[in-house]
């Protein structure tokens, strides 16, 4: 049975395809049988409700697409690696990012120590 799903942030990706998906309730079914030789058997079966018209987005060429309604996306936006979500914090979206992150760096650059060539002092591993 199909479901919705819901992300908490938006994201980009590429439409795939269409297709029509059924909601209802989904009947387990059940097979019995007596020693009398009386079989009752009932197949499991899903009782269709309503249809509903989805979008498939995969988020990147790798990905599965998964099933977005037609009224659940907006047009636009930039895909992000699968590699870049865990660093979404660094993600560089526009050249203001840039230089901030730019400008960060280099402020983590001045706080390290170095050596009298001005070379970056190894840290030591602790042990």
């Amino acid at each position: 049975m199909w479901r919705p799903k819901s992300y908490f942030d938006p994201r980009a990706g590429w439409v795939v395809g269409f297709r029509v998906v059924r909601e209802g309730e989904l009947k387990k079914g059940h097979a019995y049988s007596g020693y009398d030789g009386d079989y009752d058997y009932e197949p499991g079966h899903l009782t269709v409700s309503n249809t509903v018209q989805v979008v498939l987005v995969s988020f990147w060429p790798s990905m599965k697409p998964v099933l977005i309604p037609l009224n659940g996306y907006v047009l636009g936006g930039t895909p992000i690696s699968p590699q870049h979500l865990a660093y979404q914090e660094f993600a560089i979206t526009s050249p203001k990012q840039e230089q901030d992150f730019r400008q960060m760096m280099r402020e983590e650059a001045e706080k390290m120590e170095r050596d009298e060539h001005g070379r970056f002092k190894k840290i030591g591993r602790a042990t």
